[in-house]
């Protein structure tokens, strides 16, 4: 029962971060990328405000900053800002291709923190459930053209490992304050700072408002789904699994974010996607079978 609840929100987890991808291509026809960041953020930080006034958790909240302000900090600059940043700087020096291929390197960085950092063990099994993990989400990611190799891309590219060591670090360092405090504090805390810290760079951007009904709804569904729920059911599954093992349902999020743009923007699936699809259940599969 504790497996079949895990999986379940590591399903509903990589459902909303990959429908972030189609969400963000709707709301980049009005807004800039970091703009629709900041945004989306700031609606969860709302929502995660609320909650904690009606359910009178403010005590908890004050109390969690004065023992661990600086961490709480730290998950916010890493996790938010920092990876939004240096994704989205990416994108101006190489191509999508590149991004998407290279940020599921995060999967592999939270394997080697994991047992670096957190002392975790990985046996055969796992290993190998992460490396077809891996190679099928590659797959997944890959459309009707190849990676590209370039010089001019190297700086972009490097900007994109980055982004996925920011990710990586986030979800290993926040590990250990999880085990601390309620899923809801972690999220909502790292939300506060990391819009905070978005701030500056959505100014340098250019702030701008929604135009289109459309739009509202897109950045709606990204705070509120994509950002708040998700991320507490992230740090859930934290709780309850070692992070090499939570960290290979991220590389279900390439296939749910290609079969999402099929269905919702009409885009045509990879060749290798099915195949890719099929690698990353068997690795996940695999990976959380060596936990039993």
């Amino acid at each position: 029962m504790r497996h079949a609840r895990t999986l379940l929100l590591a399903l509903l987890v990589t459902f909303l971060w990959g429908a972030s991808f189609v969400l963000t291509k709707m709301a980049l026809a009005e807004l800039g990328p970091l703009t629709i960041a900041l945004y989306r953020w700031l609606i969860a930080t709302l929502v995660f405000a609320i909650a904690f006034l009606l359910q009178g958790e403010l005590p908890i909240l004050r109390q969690a900053l004065r023992q661990d302000f600086f961490p709480f900090a730290v998950l916010g600059l890493v996790g938010i800002s920092a990876f939004y940043a240096f994704q989205n700087a990416a994108l101006r020096f190489t191509t999508a291709v590149n991004v998407g291929l290279l940020i599921n390197f995060c999967t592999i960085f939270i394997a080697v923190l994991g047992v670096l950092w957190l002392k975790e063990r990985l046996g055969r099994l796992a290993v190998l459930g992460i490396a077809l993990s891996f190679a099928g989400a590659t797959l997944a990611s890959w459309p009707n053209r190849a990676m590209e190799l370039e010089r001019g891309h190297l700086l972009g590219d490097g900007l994109t490992l980055l982004a996925a060591l920011w990710a990586a670090i986030y979800t290993v360092y926040g590990k250990r304050i999880v085990a601390r405090y309620p899923p809801a504090v972690v999220t909502g805390l790292a939300a506060g700072f990391g819009t905070l810290l978005l701030l500056p760079w959505a100014a340098w951007e250019g702030l701008a408002l929604p135009r289109s009904a459309l739009v509202w709804g897109a950045l709606l569904t990204l705070g509120v789904g994509s950002s708040a729920l998700a991320n507490l059911w992230w740090w859930r599954i934290l709780q309850r699994v070692d992070a090499a093992r939570a960290g290979t349902f991220l590389l279900l999020i390439p296939v749910v974010s290609t079969l999402l743009a099929v269905a919702v923007l009409r885009e045509t699936m990879p060749p290798a996607g099915a195949a890719g699809a099929a690698l990353v259940l068997l690795g996940v599969y695999l990976t959380q079978r060596s936990a039993d």
